[in-house]
């Protein structure tokens, strides 16, 4: 850099001596300028603003790209999370049906098991009141002859 420190001003010629153009040289001069021209033709739908400083993205920050009404990508993207948001809410909801489910079918599986121990219970009492009636019975037979 010292050796350049004494130059005030460079003239255009001594400039574009020290830069390499082969790539414009060996295109066509229309070439080049249409490309330039069809570039600078499409505009981009918000301004150019460059990135936020540390200190701006601590405070409120202005209206963002992201925020641009009718924007294709913000729309795309926009569109993109609500269906995600839909399909979250959507998968809960029927996660929500199983699991109700789940607890009706173990209710129920609970409630017949129940009823099967109950019927069972019942059973064997009903069978040892038929054996001690039917001892009696023979024992009152037996005293009788």
């Amino acid at each position: 850099m010292s050796e350049y420190s004494n130059i005030d001003h460079v003239s255009l010629p001594a400039a574009a001596s020290v830069v390499s153009t082969d790539s414009f040289e060996s295109a066509p001069q229309g070439e080049v300028h249409e490309e330039v021209e069809s570039s600078m033709a499409v505009k981009s739908p918000v301004a150019f603003r460059p990135p936020p400083s540390r200190a701006s993205r601590r405070s409120v920050s202005r209206q963002s790209v992201h925020s641009v009404p009718g924007h294709p990508l913000v729309e795309l993207m926009t569109r993109m999370v609500e269906n995600s948001h839909q399909e979250a809410r959507r998968h809960e909801q029927e996660t929500e049906r199983h699991d109700q489910a789940f607890e009706r079918r173990e209710q129920e599986i609970g409630r017949q098991n129940k009823q099967k121990e109950y019927d069972l219970l019942h059973q064997c009492l009903v069978k040892m009141e038929n054996k001690y009636l039917s001892e009696k019975l023979a024992a009152a037979e037996k005293e009788k002859n």
